[in-house]
């Protein structure tokens, strides 16, 4: 299934089954860089195909998506729920380098989409194994809300389940996982990584004063260069 602003380009289709380029991007109110975006991951994963004379075709996928959608109201954005969590081992800290999009080659920490009947301590503990490939007793830290915005526009909106963790010091790590390579940092080299996520320092800061569960909010712009490493 796709969420968020992927949907709102998709729930076009609701009356037809060809739309141009132009129309998509009208129609969902983005504009035609930001609906580019947005277009070209749906034709990625199946859901739209791009016929001739700039025409976009939805395709059995794309139909079966706003099906389970039906009598949801398709254009409301929610926050997508999900989960991080702060590794360390020793005094370092363990990170991930995007190798996909959206933002390839950003430091983030690693996290994980909560499933649909999944405990927020499950995904937290599923996050490690995927991550980082380790597995150990995790704190739950409090709420951290991302929200990214591109020329006015939500771009995305994630509610995170942050959580904390002490590795075992003899505990091996992955190289690499489905979303980038992992690197561990010293407190200085994540204070001045390259090419840090938007939210990498302020997620830390709110781990390292967090004394019971917490919640903070912050508001991040996207600009064109972020989405074209």
């Amino acid at each position: 299934m796709i969420q968020g602003s992927s949907l709102r380009v998709l729930a076009c289709y609701h009356n037809t089954d060809s739309l141009n380029f132009a129309d998509l991007c009208n129609q969902s109110g983005f504009p035609t860089d930001l609906g580019g975006y947005y277009i070209r991951g749906l034709v990625r994963e199946g859901f739209l195909e791009k016929g001739s004379r700039g025409q976009y075709n939805i395709t059995p996928k794309g139909k079966q998506q706003i099906a389970l959608s039906y009598g949801k109201r398709l254009y409301e954005q929610n926050p997508r729920l999900a989960v991080i969590v702060v590794a360390t081992k020793q005094d370092k800290f363990a990170v991930i380098k995007r190798s996909v999009q959206p933002f390839i080659g950003s430091v983030e920490w690693p996290a994980v989409s909560v499933r649909l009947g999944e405990s927020l301590n499950r995904a937290a503990e599923r996050a490690l194994k995927d991550r980082l490939g380790s597995t150990a007793k995790l704190e739950f830290i409090g709420f951290f809300r991302r929200i990214d915005t591109y020329e006015s526009t939500t771009f995305d909106d994630k509610l995170f389940a942050v959580h904390r963790v002490h590795l075992p010091e003899g505990s091996e790590l992955l190289e690499e996982n489905a979303v980038g390579k992992v690197a561990l940092l010293s407190r200085g080299e994540l204070l001045h990584v390259e090419n840090p996520a938007k939210s990498l320092l302020d997620i830390f800061s709110f781990v390292e004063k967090a004394s019971a569960p917490a919640y903070e909010e912050h508001d991040y712009t996207i600009e064109i260069s972020d989405l074209a490493k």
